[in-house]
């Protein structure tokens, strides 16, 4: 038996890579949007916790106008949070909506319409109004810092380091493969034994031909990871994967080995591997013989 790794199938390497790298794309994206919406925030409440009171009413583009205001009707929202239509005189009369949380609907609703109350306005937003910050008010955005970012930046590199991983192990694993099955050998076409075909489906295209292939020389053995945690294998011969089954024994088979390999060639079968003494590594006919 030749020294090296188990080989196993590319394939599922390439889905993991796949699967790793999608994860990461989505990761990072979210990781971006969350640094970007924090920093949009914390400027946000930057700018609106440093600007001063307006001297006049004449340009209020970049200061907090304060001022008394009446409330011209209230409503509510689909989501049951109070809105108050306020005008305020000392602007002319201008009409702004206040949007409060939906904690402060029982206040609102004590408020009399025509009433008047102090208010504030920013960049054409009522931000508070008779004491109460509105939901447009920058210190009423959310205030989790960076933290979200880190919960999902960290996974994020993990997940990157996974992805570089699992491409590095599909290249090598692909590698492996096409090496492994470069060597060939002869194949001959004998007749089913009795015994064999008593163990074959009747019906089958194999059991009307009466025949199977044997490949003498190298080989080798695909791993293929399953959904319960455990392999099934496929043999290869000429190049040539022949259809995947559950064999034990052929699982500690490393890259190359030389020996006989049975199996049928219309559905490409396997039926028994032998090693290069004629010891039966693995056989679908639990001891029956393979030659008459």
């Amino acid at each position: 038996m030749a020294a090296g790794a188990r080989l196993q199938d590319p394939g599922a390497a390439a889905m993991m890579a796949i699967a790793t790298a999608i994860g990461a794309v989505l990761g990072l994206v979210l990781t971006i949007f969350l640094v970007h919406l924090d920093l949009d925030y914390s400027s946000q409440r930057s700018a609106y916790d440093s600007a001063p009171v307006c001297a006049s009413a004449a340009d209020i583009g970049s200061c907090r106008y304060q001022g008394p205001a009446r409330i011209a009707s209230k409503s509510t929202g689909s989501s049951g949070s109070p809105i108050a239509t306020v005008s305020f005189p000392g602007l002319g009369g201008r009409t702004f909506d206040a949007y409060l949380d939906k904690s402060h609907l029982a206040t609102w609703q004590s408020r009399e319409t025509g009433s008047t109350v102090d208010a504030e306005v920013w960049h054409g937003y009522v931000s508070v109004i008779d004491g109460i910050q509105t939901t447009t008010n920058p210190d009423t955005l959310p205030n989790a810092g960076l933290a979200p970012a880190y919960f999902f930046g960290i996974p994020t590199l993990i997940l990157v380091g996974g992805s570089v991983f699992s491409s590095v192990l599909y290249r090598r694993r692909a590698g492996a493969l096409a090496s492994a099955t470069a060597a060939t050998g002869p194949e001959e076409r004998l007749p089913l034994t009795p015994a064999m075909m008593a163990n074959l489906r009747q019906g089958s295209r194999e059991f009307g031909e009466g025949a199977f292939t044997r490949h003498r020389g190298p080989f080798s053995v695909i791993l293929y990871p399953n959904r319960i945690g455990d392999n099934n294998v496929a043999v290869v011969v000429n190049g040539r994967p022949l259809r995947v089954t559950v064999a034990k024994p052929l699982e500690s088979i490393t890259t190359t080995e030389t020996g006989t390999v049975d199996y049928l060639p219309s559905s490409r079968t396997l039926l028994e591997v032998r090693d290069a003494e004629g010891r039966v590594l693995w056989s679908r006919f639990e001891g029956v013989p393979a030659t008459a």
